[in-house]
């Protein structure tokens, strides 16, 4: 499973990776999610990213790229109560005045108006400095980041914006000592992929195996690499 302790339970295989994965933990760090899998598969994956059901507070950020559907489904059924806050950032819709319409009252919804990547990447920062500044001295791992999705941004505003665009927000969730997620349905060995895999600290390739759903974990540029584990 993706959550923590599973991710300790399924890397004990390999003592390289456990402590990779430790390091990571303990010092922040932004992954790429990826692969051609259905919809729950990526939610359950994301959920998991996130923190949820830990008994340890988080404060989560989730900014939506790709349409209403996403932010209903996601903050409506799943995001509503627990320890720590939820936040929801959402881009490219404003054009949808449905999309506007409040999810539900514990979710607060700051709603850009415009298709930038610097407004994205400003809000995202200033979301981070503000939780620190009212939760902080924040643990390791307590802030949690996720865009959903990133193939909206590569379609808009081309690889080399959204390349400088993950290397930011990365790294200020890194300096909080958080952990940033960012979803990307295509192949692992897409040419995207290999592209903006230096703004990362781990690759995350989602797949389904006869078992069901799987996970593999590649870290240091494809040095250091996990087995398929259970999602």
């Amino acid at each position: 499973m993706v959550s923590d302790d599973s991710i300790d339970r399924g890397a004990g295989r390999d003592e390289e990776f456990r402590l990779r994965l430790q390091e990571l933990k303990a010092q922040g760090s932004a992954l790429l999610v990826v692969g051609d899998v259905p919809w729950d598969v990526w939610v359950d994956a994301c959920e998991q990213l996130l923190g949820e059901g830990d008994e340890l507070p988080r404060q989560r950020l989730l900014a939506f790229t790709n349409g209403s559907r996403s932010i209903r489904s996601r903050l409506a059924d799943h995001h509503t109560g627990g320890l720590g806050s939820t936040t929801a950032i959402t881009t490219g819709l404003a054009r949808s005045a449905s999309a506007r319409a409040p999810v539900h009252p514990e979710v607060p919804v700051i709603d850009l108006e415009y298709d930038s990547l610097t407004e994205l990447g400003g809000a995202i920062s200033g979301w981070i400095q503000e939780t620190d500044a009212r939760h902080g001295p924040l643990s390791p791992g307590e802030l949690r980041l996720c865009v959903d999705a990133l193939g909206p941004l590569l379609d808009v505003h081309g690889e080399a914006a959204v390349f400088d665009f993950l290397t930011l927000t990365a790294a200020r969730a890194r300096a909080a000592d958080g952990m940033a997620h960012y979803h990307l349905s295509v192949d692992r060995h897409t040419e995207v992929v290999a592209d903006l895999l230096p703004t990362v600290d781990a690759l995350i390739e989602l797949g389904i195996g006869a078992d069901g759903p799987r996970q593999r974990w590649v870290l240091d540029g494809g040095d250091v690499e996990s087995p398929w584990l259970p999602l």
